[in-house]
């Protein structure tokens, strides 16, 4: 779709203007203020495309909700690096694959 980014934006600007009397300093920032305001022009546009390709009656998912879910992913990373590093050295459980724990032991 040329020109949807020159359009996204000038939405995204419009609607903080029209916003403009909720940003409250005690909150955020006005950086995290406008980027809120982005993400959520953005993610109106993703849906309004994504419901004209569907056929009638289709259902419409955001990719946001898998972003955000990866984003969680990697902030827990390092807490999970960490306790597997806290782990008894006789008994070290280690990641073998798709989910599956191996702790030295065969049944």
């Amino acid at each position: 779709m040329p020109g949807a980014a020159d359009d996204l934006l000038a939405e995204a600007w419009l609607q903080a203007f029209a916003a403009r009397r909720t940003f409250d300093p005690s909150r955020g920032s006005a950086r995290g203020w406008l980027f809120g305001v982005a993400h959520n022009v953005l993610a109106g546009h993703v849906r309004r495309t994504v419901r004209a390709q569907l056929p009638p009656g289709g259902q419409v998912t955001d990719p946001w909700q898998a972003v955000d879910r990866r984003l969680d992913a990697a902030a827990l990373a390092p807490s999970l690096r960490g306790a597997l590093a806290e782990l008894p050295d006789e008994e070290p459980a280690r990641p073998a694959g798709r989910g599956v724990a191996v702790t030295g032991e065969m049944a």
